[in-house]
């Protein structure tokens, strides 16, 4: 009964991974094949996968870090069984929340997003708190001031990274380093939590039935447009 999840797919060369409503799977890229499955990692997950430096990085309950190349047959009798894959690292901080809308933490609907810096590599996630793991070992290096819990996906670009908290928290920015986060600024907003995008120095976000666009590094206003509806993270392509 692994269904109905609102992850979105997560290609990786000739593989796919995705999350069901409580499992992580690895397919075939062409065939559909089922590769890999984890054991059961939370319940009603939306979190979508994250593959970087030939690791695949899965939040729901907690942070996870496979071997996408898969471990032990998930049924030994069976010699084309998918394989579970080899968990390489596990880190409950980078996860939590608070319930909402049925969905026990908002970790299971808020995605990890990579950030490089100085020939390493870490993941930024929001569970109880904004959160910096270092991709290789795990290891927490700093959870930034602010209320936590969001269901959005944190945006990053340089040493910047936004997060929307939603449910009238508003959206916050920091200023990374290795060590830290201090906060940029942040705007009131009342929404669910959509995840906004960062481009030419710019954010981009709707909520609150408007689109709006401030200046990345002092979150000044430039424009503000009312649109229907309420949850829709942006995309941008062809510098639009």
């Amino acid at each position: 009964n692994d269904h109905c999840s609102g992850s979105t797919p997560c290609v990786a060369g000739d593989k796919v991974f995705v999350f069901g409503s409580q499992r992580l799977y690895c397919l075939d890229a062409k065939t559909g094949k089922a590769l890999s499955q984890s054991g059961v990692t939370g319940a009603r997950i939306s979190s979508s996968p994250l593959f970087a430096d030939g690791m695949v990085f899965a939040l729901s309950d907690s942070l996870r870090a496979y071997d996408p190349n898969g471990g032990a047959l998930v049924d030994p009798n069976n010699p084309d069984s998918p394989r579970q894959p080899k968990l390489l690292w596990e880190q409950p901080k980078a996860a939590g929340g608070p319930a909402f809308e049925g969905v026990p933490r908002t970790s299971c609907n808020s995605s990890p997003a990579v950030w490089r810096t100085e020939g390493v590599t870490y993941l930024i996630t929001c569970g109880d708190k904004l959160t910096c793991v270092e991709a290789k070992t795990g290891a927490v290096k700093w959870q930034a001031p602010g209320p936590g819990g969001a269901s959005a996906t944190p945006a990053v670009s340089g040493d910047c990274v936004v997060i929307n908290y939603g449910l009238g928290r508003g959206t916050y920015a920091y200023r990374m380093t290795p060590e830290k986060a201090e906060q940029l600024w942040r705007v009131s907003k009342s929404d669910r939590g959509t995840t906004p995008i960062i481009v030419d120095g710019h954010v981009f976000e709707y909520g609150g039935g408007s689109y709006a666009c401030y200046d990345l590094t002092t979150g000044e206003e430039k424009w503000k447009q009312r649109f229907g509806g309420e949850i829709s993270s942006p995309i941008a392509a062809d510098g639009k």
